[in-house]
């Protein structure tokens, strides 16, 4: 009489069997695994052996953008090696690289990952620059006009299209002490009261989530 008694481990799906096999094992969780083998075949034999199982590595990340530079964050788990594949013909193996496009066109960006066991994971995402992703920081400087400038009083803010998100504005000494600060909505026309303010040289700041314009503004006396 022959019996084949299997035990895979901790965590095995199955965790038994009775046949001679090959056998399919699930496990659960990654892991250093015992796996007993008992064997009846005239004299007793009993073998056991140990296997280091991996977890399947799993491709994730984020990005954020500033104008033409784009920040990739890995979220990769169980992967020790990692290829960026930009879209437009360069790479990086960094972990979370820093990457500048030169054209307003739709790249798909994959994330390659590896463990050195286990088959490669690939995740791809689009980086849109055509249809933007924020306001350029190009665009709203050439959007603005400031008018009086100078000005005794009031300074109107005037684009010559309606922002597509808020605006976090403020106005500076040239030191860096902030006089004004206030968020804007998405108004074509902003004024600002800078009556009160000392006669002198300030910086006016509008950022955005992806941009940042400074221009400079002159208070004249009462």
């Amino acid at each position: 009489i022959e019996t084949w008694d299997w035990d895979f481990g901790e965590g095995a799906i199955p965790r038994y069997a009775s046949t001679r096999g090959p056998h399919e094992v699930l496990y659960t969780e990654p892991g250093n695994k015992n796996v007993r083998l008992s064997l009846n075949h005239l004299d007793h034999l009993f073998e056991e052996n140990y296997l280091v199982v991996r977890d399947q590595p799993f491709a994730d990340f984020t990005f954020t953008r500033f104008n033409m530079n784009i920040t990739f964050t890995s979220q990769a788990r169980y992967a020790n090696e990692i290829l960026w594949i930009f879209g437009d013909g360069t790479t990086s193996s960094e972990q979370n690289p820093m990457h500048t496009y030169f054209t307003k066109e739709r790249f798909e960006v994959r994330q390659i990952v590896y463990n050195g066991t286990c088959p490669p994971d690939t995740l791809m995402q689009i980086v849109d620059l055509k249809n933007g992703t924020g306001i350029d920081a190009e665009e709203l400087d050439q959007a603005l006009t400031i008018w009086p400038n100078p000005t005794a009083g009031k300074i109107t803010l005037l684009f010559n299209m309606i922002p597509s998100e808020p605006l976090n504005i403020s106005i500076m000494t040239i030191t860096g002490k902030t006089m004004l600060l206030q968020v804007s909505d998405s108004r074509q026309e902003i004024e600002l009261d800078i009556f009160d303010f000392p006669e002198g040289l300030y910086i006016l700041q509008i950022a955005s989530r992806t941009s940042l314009v400074n221009r400079r503004i002159v208070k004249m006396g009462r």
